[in-house]
């Protein structure tokens, strides 16, 4: 399962404690992965009673330990460095990172650089790299106190809001593996490149 990886590369990254938002098949979840002792983790569940969307769980979280939090979709497949995150995280003193993945698009003709309706320039089809959003989180504890309960409330959201309180979000880039397995294609992408990678 997807989420095994997910709680793999947590391990791995000396990660303890972690939280996982249930609804759907929630019994199903929890008895596989149980109280994470294989993993190497304490796992406990977040009860979501109706979707609550990417970040509302957050408001269900009580007792947090640390000072930061991780919160990461459980559908991605990645190898993103989270020490390196974290650090760039408190190094920059940030309410909430942000990591990013770049999506390029290519456009099919010649754009013109004018000036007025001067040509200065132009680039033969060019291919334009925009960093989007991983759904992989790290933030202020503090911040999770913005969250609302009992409504839905998106990761978003979150950034939206602590940018009109003129909070500090920034962007970490991912360089190595990323894939959100949103589509069944992504999913046999996915089998893929792990069979590739596992070999």
């Amino acid at each position: 399962p997807i989420i095994e990886h997910t709680l793999g590369l947590l391990s791995r990254f000396g990660i303890q404690h972690v939280a996982i938002s249930v609804n759907y098949l929630r019994e199903r979840i929890m008895e596989h992965l149980g109280d994470g002792e294989r993993f190497g983790l304490r796992i406990r569940y977040v009860h979501e009673d109706a979707p609550l969307g990417t970040a509302g769980a957050l408001a269900l979280l009580d007792s947090m330990r640390h000072e930061a939090l991780l919160m990461m979709n459980s559908d991605l497949l990645t190898d993103v460095a989270l020490d390196r995150m974290y650090k760039r995280f408190r190094e920059a003193d940030a309410d909430l990172a942000v990591a990013t993945t770049d999506h390029h698009v290519s456009l099919p003709y010649a754009v013109m650089d004018l000036e007025g309706d001067r040509v200065r320039a132009f680039r033969e089809k060019p291919s334009i790299a925009y960093p989007c959003n991983a759904g992989i989180y790290m933030m202020k504890r503090d911040v999770t106190g913005q969250v609302p309960s009992g409504t839905a409330y998106n990761a978003t959201d979150l950034i939206q809001d602590l940018l009109d309180r003129q909070g500090k979000v920034i962007a970490f880039p991912i360089t190595g593996y990323w894939l959100d397995i949103g589509k069944h294609e992504d999913l046999q992408r996915a089998r893929r490149d792990h069979g590739q990678r596992s070999a």
